[in-house]
């Protein structure tokens, strides 16, 4: 039985998630702590609810929403616990992630947000992973708006009180892709209490099937307009610290050089066109970094038949 006030919920968003719910579902079991998890199913055509209802712990919800952000806000609605972990069905929680988050609350009893290690690692053979990227050091984890705009935002390493969650507001559903960079630059603006987990709580698999977590491409171009659309609203709405600004600009230019690349991989003047008078109302150097990063880039550009990758290989 779980109490009526467990100390986690475990959020996990699903919608034909099959392949690799039941190995998610599982990360999360045998932690040694009383926990919650909330599978939202966006109404699956799969085996998906099949098998989330072969776990009796799990609660689920099924019902049409808007999306991946959509189901994990009526997951933290619906969440008894007092901290929120988002866990995707295509991803895992290490051994342990849980009593690491406990210790570190215990650290720091006013902390309001927890930020541990993480990695992405790519299937190269049965049982047999690359490690893509990983962020490891207490510098890669502070929630700061350099890391969140121009490093990975991490959010599924992270451990957010209910009520922080609630002062932030929900995600931001005009964002279909980049909304957890946007909510996170939101935290960061708040100054919560902040504490570091010398530990890995949060394991990105890295495939083609996922909509962030993969070689590039397909929603790359989506992608940079999201990323540029919350960095031109930061800039715009909020008092941010000289600091802060600058890396909010820098995250702008390179987003603004990866939006221009995607045009011309598409072919798109017009569009490549377009980039340039925003890029350069927030970075008059602009025109003189693209070409640089073109010049540098453009040998694996033709190599790659003319794809660009998730982010800029330069950069």
């Amino acid at each position: 039985m779980i109490s009526d006030t467990p100390l986690f919920t475990i959020i996990t968003p699903t919608l034909n998630a099959s392949a690799t719910l039941e190995e998610a579902v599982c990360s999360a079991m045998g932690q040694g702590i009383e926990y919650e998890h909330l599978i939202m199913d966006g109404c699956s055509s799969d085996r998906t609810l099949e098998i989330a209802r072969s776990f009796p712990h799990l609660t689920v919800h099924s019902g049409r929403d808007r999306g991946l952000y959509d189901a994990m806000n009526r997951g933290a609605f619906f969440a008894r616990g007092e901290w929120l972990i988002f866990l995707q069905a295509d991803d895992w929680l290490p051994e342990g992630t849980l009593a690491s988050f406990q210790a570190a609350m215990k650290k720091n009893p006013a902390a309001e947000i927890l930020t541990g290690s993480a990695e992405a690692v790519y299937e190269i053979g049965e049982n047999h992973w690359d490690t893509r990227w990983h962020r490891t050091t207490d510098a890669d984890k502070a929630l700061t708006v350099e890391n969140i705009a121009l490093g990975e935002p991490m959010l599924n390493a992270r451990a957010i009180r209910k009520s922080l969650f609630k002062k932030a507001g929900p995600f931001d559903l005009s964002y279909s892709l980049a909304s957890d960079r946007d909510f996170l630059l939101k935290l960061t603006f708040l100054h919560p209490s902040a504490e570091v987990v010398d530990a890995p709580t949060y394991r990105y698999r890295w495939h083609e099937g996922s909509r962030t977590m993969n070689a590039g491409n397909s929603l790359s171009r989506r992608l940079t307009s999201e990323n540029l659309a919350i960095a031109r609203k930061h800039l715009s709405d909020r008092s941010w610290s000289v600091e802060d600004k600058l890396s909010l600009r820098d995250w702008h230019s390179r987003q603004s050089l990866q939006a221009a690349l995607c045009a011309l991989e598409a072919f798109d003047l017009i569009g490549f066109f377009g980039v340039i008078p925003r890029a350069v109302a927030h970075d008059f150097s602009w025109p003189f970094v693209f070409a640089g990063e073109f010049a540098k880039c453009f040998t694996g550009w033709v190599r790659r038949g003319f794809r660009t990758k998730s982010q800029l290989s330069c950069l």
